[in-house]
């Protein structure tokens, strides 16, 4: 995983430029945490108080999803914060997954319960 985002990222961007907008804008200033594969994975935050932003392609496995998931929001927990998911992902199928790992859903934003 690299440290830095170049033009291979912003590539995976374009096809969901209005959802990921705001992430394209954050890679492109500084990042406290930035680590992509530059092709399947996007992690990126900024800072205190903002979101951790994260970046799967359409299509990714239930177990990669879950397993990212959960390891976001273990390492945002034991950094102090509470660890919050936004998702537009079909939630029946996503509903089971985010309760396995501690999430409470309330309505597309969850909170670790």
């Amino acid at each position: 995983m690299d440290h830095f985002a170049d033009e291979r990222d912003y590539k995976l961007l374009e096809n969901d430029k209005y959802t990921f907008f705001v992430l394209g804008r954050i890679m492109g200033g500084e990042c406290n945490l930035l680590l992509t594969d530059h092709e399947k994975l996007i992690i990126c935050f900024s800072g205190n108080p903002y979101p951790v932003w994260i970046w799967t392609p359409d299509g990714a496995p239930e177990e990669e999803k879950e397993n990212l998931v959960y390891q976001v929001s273990i390492m945002a927990k034991n950094a102090g914060y509470m660890p919050m998911l936004y998702t537009d992902a079909d939630y029946a199928a996503s509903n089971a997954c985010y309760e396995k790992i501690g999430y409470v859903l309330r309505g597309k934003l969850c909170t670790m319960g």
